[in-house]
């Protein structure tokens, strides 16, 4: 898989790249120059485009290449700034001290 805003190509030389099927919506492997496939058929890589990373993610080998990269970038902060932030200060000191143990499945107060 290409970068963020680049064609879906891939291939040794380049030449063969993905495209949505117009009849069945479905991605599918082209080769640029073969069939009427051209340039502007190739999909573009839009990393803020959950459709896109769906189709990316669902298909895969062995009838197309397995997508690689960056799928798709949420804007939301990382899980660990959530988690303590939603967490009152008595609770971060018992994950701590469960953590410290070295046993998280600890539930002895």
């Amino acid at each position: 898989v290409e970068q963020d805003g680049e064609p879906l190509r891939y291939g040794a030389d380049g030449t063969k790249g993905l495209r949505v099927n117009p009849r069945t919506f479905e991605l599918e492997a082209v080769e640029v120059g073969v069939d009427g496939v051209t340039d502007g058929d190739i999909l573009v890589h839009d990393e803020t485009n959950p459709v896109i990373a769906h189709m990316l993610i669902t298909a895969g080998p062995p009838r197309l290449p397995a997508a690689m990269g960056v799928i798709l970038r949420r804007g939301a902060e990382a899980y660990d700034q959530a988690f303590w932030k939603q967490h009152t200060p008595n609770k971060r000191a018992k994950v701590m001290e469960l953590l410290r143990r070295g046993h998280v499945l600890d539930h002895r107060q």
